[in-house]
């Protein structure tokens, strides 16, 4: 019997840990859904703002409550390419050549506007492709093309401006006046300043690295290169910047390291790569950049400061991955590391990919097929698991409640500890 002691409190911490394990699993729950669903094949375009969702689908743009339960109203559309809304404005690309806005809470078309685009990157001529990006920011509309940027007053729908830019993607807005780019001239690459009245150029610099978070007038930078391991400053308004370098011990002291890729938050700069064989990730604060050029002025920039900041086009990849140390969400707000229950999981390997941001809450498919994580980014823990199909990509917090979008329907759920109006 005294031999069978141990055995039994083995077998009693075993219980009373499976116990604990199960109540920190949220029980899966099935989200609301649209009514009625829309098919699973069917290319969905969805937006949101604080009190809508915005669907483009079955030639026509809906609009719906946060619970997606009601529909409040509907306009017909041609085609369909690229949604945004903003500004009180719903913005729909037919896909083909035309631009129109609907007014966002009575679905009135407010104009109409012809938006011939290139059908690839070497044509000049018409074409049936979509706008790449569209944005509405400080009363224009603005337009991505492969080989130009336009815009649009809000209000009317007249244009604004045009410009030629190559590949110009990571278009961002850092403040009221001044609307910045990336684009391409050969291999070459550079960022642009403009007029957002009036596409003038403000400024231009070379290429200081992929534009990736923006905080308040300011972008955040990352260099692409492993060598560089850089983040760069820029002030949108005056195109002034400032560029440092970060030494991450974990990469620069290994006998066998391989750096893989930088990623930036609101506070800190993580590494992520391979050390001695296995997957790591090192975080420094991003004060501990080492100056390099540029305004040194700029260099308060790297502190802390509180403000809200946003990724810039989602350029920044949100990673879900599992190192040595466990299994981080890089790329948000902070870098997280999680606090699952690890010995219900499958294996590792059932987490991984990118995950979506919706204010505090990360959302990323896990757990074998047909479930969807939702963790809190403040304290790393999962607090709903939901019952659907296909690998995130949006999601949105719309009037208390969890707006999400995969490659295969839109769905809406509660979130515990998240206020729900009605």
């Amino acid at each position: 019997m005294p031999r069978l002691a141990p055995l039994i409190r083995t077998l009693l911490v075993a219980v009373l840990s499976g116990a604990a394990l199960a109540a920190a699993w949220p029980a899966p729950v099935r989200p609301e859904r649209l009514r009625p669903v829309v098919p699973a094949r069917a290319v969905l375009r969805v937006a949101a703002d604080k009190g809508q969702v915005y669907v483009m689908s079955g030639g026509r743009v809906r609009a719906y409550d946060a619970s997606l339960r009601h529909q409040r109203w509907s306009a017909p559309l041609r085609s369909f390419g690229t949604l945004a809304v903003g500004g009180g404005l719903v913005v729909a690309d037919d896909g083909f050549t035309n631009l129109h806005a609907y007014d966002a809470r009575s679905g009135k078309l407010v104009w109409t506007v012809a938006a011939p685009r290139p059908l690839s990157g070497v044509s000049t001529g018409p074409g049936s492709t979509p706008f790449q990006e569209l944005r509405v920011t400080h009363g224009v509309v603005i337009g991505v093309t492969y080989d130009d940027i336009r815009a649009w007053d809000a209000r009317t729908g007249r244009p604004r401006w045009q410009v030629q830019a190559v590949d110009p993607n990571r278009l961002l807005s850092g403040s009221g006046k001044v609307t910045s780019y990336n684009a391409r001239t050969g291999i070459d690459g550079y960022m642009r300043g403009v007029d957002t009245a009036t596409g003038k150029r403000v400024w231009s610099h070379r290429e200081l690295g992929l534009a990736t978070l923006q905080q308040g007038e300011l972008i955040f930078t990352t260099n692409a290169s492993p060598a560089g391991k850089g983040v760069s400053v820029v002030q949108v308004r005056t195109g002034r910047s400032v560029t440092v370098r970060y030494a991450f011990p974990a990469f620069e002291n290994a006998q066998h390291a391989i750096y893989t890729q930088l990623y930036l938050h609101d506070a800190q700069v993580c590494a992520e790569g391979i050390v001695n064989g296995v997957q790591r990730v090192q975080c420094l604060p991003r004060t501990a950049g080492r100056y390099l050029s540029g305004d040194r002025r700029l260099l308060a920039a790297l502190r802390p400061s509180g403000q809200a900041s946003s990724s810039v086009w989602e350029q920044q990849t949100r990673r879900v991955l599992f190192a040595v140390d466990g299994t981080w969400l890089l790329g948000g707000s902070g870098p997280v590391r999680l606090k699952l229950p690890w010995a219900r999981m499958p294996r590792p390997c059932s987490v991984g990919g990118s995950f979506a941001e919706a204010g505090p809450l990360a959302v990323f498919a896990a757990f074998g097929p047909g479930r969807i994580a939702v963790v809190d980014q403040r304290s790393g823990r999962m607090v709903r698991l939901v019952r659907a199909l296909g690998d995130v990509k949006a999601a949105w917090m719309v009037a208390g409640r969890l707006v999400v979008l995969t490659d295969q329907a839109v769905f809406s759920v509660t979130v515990p500890g998240v206020q729900t109006r009605t």
